[in-house]
């Protein structure tokens, strides 16, 4: 079971990959692209490089 918990601003705040890859023992990827395809209001996300990538969610 993934571990969640809520931010100041109510936000949800769930482990980290580094807590998963100990716990599961295997990379989160798949869980993070499913938990994006379903999260409200998408925006913008900025990677460590310099390009954006637009998250779409077509169920909104």
């Amino acid at each position: 079971m993934i571990k969640y918990k809520r931010t100041t601003k109510g936000q949800i705040r769930i482990m980290d990959k580094t807590e998963m890859r100990k716990e599961f023992g295997k990379s989160p990827d798949d869980a993070d692209a499913l938990m994006l395809t379903f999260r409200e209001n998408p925006q913008r996300i900025r990677k460590n490089s310099d390009r954006e990538i637009a998250v779409n969610n077509p169920f909104t």
